[in-house]
Formats: C-alpha cells, sequence, structure tokens
C-alpha cells in the first residue's frame, strides 16, 4: 500500500483541515471527488487513523467556481482529534 507524508499545519490544530495536495489526485481513487456541497457525494474513502474509536467516512469537496479539488476532506472534525490524541504539534511551535 502507497503512503505519502502530510504536514501538520496551525490549520489542522484550529479547523481540521489537512492540507492533501502533496498527496496529488492520483494516490485517491477515482471518484472521491465530490461537489462543492453535501448534496453531490463523491465516492467516499474509509480513513482508519491511528487514535479515533472508528473508521471516517469522506470524500475530497470540489471548488463551486473552478470545480479544482480543494485538498482537504469534507469530514474534518476527526482531525483535531487525531492531533491532539497522537499530540501532534506543528514543526517549530509548542
Amino acid at each position: 500500500m502507497e503512503s505519502k507524508v502530510i504536514e501538520i499545519t496551525s490549520a489542522a490544530h484550529r479547523h481540521g483541515n489537512l492540507n492533501i495536495r502533496p498527496c496529488g489526485l492520483d494516490f485517491f481513487p477515482k471518484g472521491v471527488l465530490g461537489g462543492p456541497t453535501k448534496e453531490n457525494l463523491g465516492n467516499r474513502i474509509t480513513i482508519k487513523a491511528y487514535g479515533l474509536p472508528k473508521p471516517v467516512k469522506t470524500d475530497i469537496p470540489t471548488d463551486n467556481k473552478t470545480k479544482r479539488p480543494r485538498w482537504l476532506f469534507r469530514e474534518r472534525s476527526w482531525v483535531k482529534t487525531f492531533v491532539r490524541t497522537n499530540n501532534l504539534i506543528q514543526r517549530g511551535k509548542p
């Protein structure tokens, strides 16, 4: 199984945003891109994150105007829990 490294930034701590752009679209299965709203979900993927009690099902939303990937997961509430549970800190920050 292929893996990628994602940098944990302050946005992950504050808003639950993981910048998944470094993974590239080829890393994810086809159809994972959804529309800009939850009314138009893409094919959801399952994320099994260390320290979380349940797997997370999510897709990647696209921008309303450009239709390009927003490069974050639509479901983000789990990210803050993941960061705190695993004591992940932004490089250079306490």
